[in-house]
């Protein structure tokens, strides 16, 4: 999954925890993978800086 799909299903994620009626266990679902999807957003954000500091570090 490309990050831009992983932002749009934690948006998506997120429209549904602040606009719909859910069950506790729903909701707790949803949570767990929002927070699991922006984990996987920020280990790919740092793994750019990174690259993005060699490849400079380089010049």
């Amino acid at each position: 999954m490309s990050i831009e799909e992983e932002i749009k299903e934690l948006e998506e994620i997120t429209n549904k925890l602040e606009n719909t009626t859910l069950s506790l266990d729903e909701s707790l679902k949803l949570y767990k993978k929002g927070t699991e999807i922006s984990g996987s957003i920020k280990k790919r954000i740092e793994n750019a800086k990174l690259q993005v500091n060699y490849i400079e570090s380089e010049e």
